[in-house]
């Protein structure tokens, strides 16, 4: 298997191979039965560390086996043939005690092994067995009596039960997610190198290694297809269902909103005269008793003929800024509420409440 098929196959795709096989009851009743008697887990002894990315590993196992069925697994330490000199063999035996006493202590207290494997031959893989068959007759002599329940994984199959629904989904579904990162970072990489490699007159990249790097784009990008396929299969709705929602939820108001901005804009308005607002055609408008906080604007009367003797002169010219059109037979302070009260009015016979209460706001 090489490296882009080890990043596109993920826990869950090997979830799949996992032999169940379907049996008859005395009721004739069809019902699945598990092949699944013992788990072995197999790690060497002689890493130096146990990096983060391993610890997840170990949390999606257990959470696929359940701590109830403990007994029916067995940590196997390997390497051990390897191992040479006094500095290696004291970082053997520390991590040894990690997996004793901290990793596997939990599995441990509920009837887990934890192995030597010395590699000296058939005796060793015969001790080995020997320990795990001892294990299952006691646990099925005393299956009875105890809290040994099945793996979780198996739990899953035959109560029709979905990945994301078992306790070991979150594990699953956090792996989905750091390979869906880490192969976008890699695809926008293998992008910026190949973009830069071929636009740059200078240091221009050769055609093999141009073909490279697309080989490897290309790869990357049926890498991510595959895992972002799997999460929408995985969740159903997305990485996070809510948010999907709550953003399916504002795309709906933004449309409507939208929908109603559009009315408001094709909207034509009566064409009036620059000096005379016609309001008084207008029908009347009634207002339902309940909004109360919504007032309707009255018709406006007929506009007073303007009479320069009547008006008396201010002592400065009001919006002087405006130029000599600034005096006008109605006042522009006016002209602009009168404009504002009849928008209001036909804006609310039009688009409802809920456009006015947003235009205010």
């Amino acid at each position: 298997m090489d490296a882009a098929d080890q990043v596109s196959v993920t826990e869950s795709n090997l979830l799949n191979p996992i032999p169940f096989e379907k049996k008859n009851d005395a009721d004739y009743n069809t019902v699945l039965r598990s092949t699944i008697i013992f788990i072995f887990y197999f790690t060497p002894i002689n890493q130096t560390r146990y990096p983060g990315t391993q610890r997840r590993v170990l949390q999606t196992f257990m959470g696929l086996t359940g701590i109830s069925s403990a007994a029916k697994i067995s940590v196997v330490t390997t390497m051990w043939d390897l191992i040479w000199g006094e500095s290696a063999r004291n970082r053997a035996k520390r991590n040894y005690q990690q997996l004793e006493d901290d990793i596997w202590k939990d599995f441990i207290a509920e009837g887990a092994q934890i192995l030597k494997f010395h590699n000296k031959g058939q005796a060793s893989a015969l001790s080995t067995l020997d320990n795990a068959f001892d294990s299952i007759v006691d646990a099925a002599e005393n299956q009875r009596d105890s809290n040994i329940e099945q793996f979780q994984v198996e739990n899953m199959v035959m109560g029709s039960r979905r990945l994301q629904d078992m306790p070991f989904g979150k594990h699953l579904r956090k792996d989905l997610q750091d390979r869906v990162q880490q192969l976008r970072l890699q695809f926008d990489y293998f992008q910026s190198l190949l973009a830069d490699g071929v636009s740059n007159q200078e240091n221009k990249l050769p055609v093999i290694e141009q073909t490279l790097l697309q080989q490897n784009l290309d790869e990357v990008k049926k890498s991510l297809a595959i895992l972002e396929q799997e999460i929408i299969d995985f969740e159903g709705l997305g990485l996070r269902p809510q948010l999907a929602a709550t953003e399916a939820s504002a795309m709906v108001d933004e449309s409507q909103h939208n929908q109603s901005a559009s009315s408001i804009s094709n909207l034509k308005l009566p064409p009036t005269e620059p000096d005379v607002i016609r309001t008084s055609e207008a029908s009347p408008i009634s207002l339902p008793s309940q909004k109360p906080s919504i007032r309707p604007s009255s018709p406006l009367a007929d506009p007073v003929p303007y009479d320069p003797s009547s008006t008396p002169a201010p002592s400065a010219p009001p919006f002087a800024h405006v130029g000599e059109r600034g005096t006008a037979p109605i006042s522009v302070r006016r002209k602009i509420e009168r404009l504002g009260q009849a928008v209001h009015s036909i804006s609310f016979k039009c688009c409802g409440d809920s456009v006015l209460k947003n235009h205010d706001n």
